[in-house]
C-alpha cells in the first residue's frame, strides 16, 4: 500500500536541516555564496567518514562547511572524485533522524534505495538514499551540536 501524502510528510515534520552542495573549491565556494547570498560560515568540519556504500567499506575523507544562516542552512561540501561527493552541483536535502537505522527501513520501504551510509563503531551516523532522482541525507541527531553548535 502507498502511504498517503499526509503519511508521508509526516515521517520528518520540521527537521529538514540543510541543503548540500557539492564544490569544487570550498574556499571558493565560500566566498561566491557569500557575495551571491550574504552567507556567513561555520567552523569547517573535516574528518574520515567510514562509508558503507554497495557492499564496500571504504573510509572517505570529507571536508564540509555550513551556514550560519538558517535555517534551513546551506552545507558546501568540496568535491571528492570518485566518492559519494564526486559531482558537482546540488547534492541532497538533509534532515535530522533520532534513529537514523529505523527511518532508512521506514523510507526503504516506501521505495527508496539506499545509496550509502556512514557508519562508526557499527552505528549508522548518517545515509544518502535516493529515490524520484533525487537524493535526501539523513543525520543523526545526537550530531547537532558537532555539526552546528546550539541552535
Amino acid at each position: 500500500m502507498e502511504p498517503t501524502s499526509h503519511e508521508a510528510e509526516s515521517l520528518f515534520p520540521g527537521r529538514m536541516f540543510h541543503i548540500g552542495v557539492i564544490v569544487e573549491d570550498l574556499e571558493r565556494g565560500m566566498a561566491e555564496w557569500s557575495d551571491m547570498l550574504g552567507l556567513r560560515w561555520r567552523s569547517l568540519v573535516s574528518g574520515v567518514s567510514e562509508i558503507h556504500r554497495g557492499g564496500v567499506v571504504t573510509a572517505m575523507p570529507i571536508l564540509a562547511v555550513y551556514s550560519v544562516d538558517g535555517p534551513v542552512y546551506l552545507e558546501l561540501i568540496a568535491l571528492a572524485r570518485g566518492t559519494v561527493w564526486d559531482v558537482l552541483g546540488l547534492h541532497h536535502v538533509g534532515y535530522w533522524s533520532d534513529d537514523v537505522a529505523a527511518d532508512i527501513d521506514r523510507l526503504v520501504a516506501r521505495g527508496a534505495s539506499v545509496e550509502a551510509q556512514m557508519q562508526r563503531d557499527g552505528k549508522v551516523l548518517a545515509a544518502y538514499l535516493t529515490f524520484s532522482m533525487s537524493r535526501i541525507e539523513l543525520i543523526a541527531s545526537a550530531s547537532r551540536e558537532r555539526l552546528v553548535g546550539a541552535l
